[in-house]
């Protein structure tokens, strides 16, 4: 099998596509003929653009480090001590 080099784009594209199908009752290897990638690549995929990345919607920030600066309330913009 010929190397493909997918854009970003297309990456983000493919991952959203796989997870409608596996939504809909399918499994990933299923999901990963689809989009014509091995499950390992699918993997790295979900996992460089889910946890890695940093996305600019975001502040500049990977999404696991966006969503750990939510959760912890000292850390939020919008935690205020004195309101319960």
């Amino acid at each position: 099998m010929a190397r493909k080099r997918h854009a970003t784009e297309q990456i983000i594209a493919e991952l959203r596509g796989s997870e409608v199908l596996i939504a809909q009752g399918g499994t990933v290897p299923e999901a990963c003929r689809h989009i014509d990638v091995t499950e390992q690549t699918y993997y790295r995929w979900r996992k460089d653009h889910n946890e890695v990345r940093p996305h600019g919607s975001l502040g500049n920030h990977a999404p696991a480090r966006f969503a750990a600066l939510h959760q912890d309330p000292e850390n939020a913009e919008n935690s205020h001590p004195d309101r319960t």
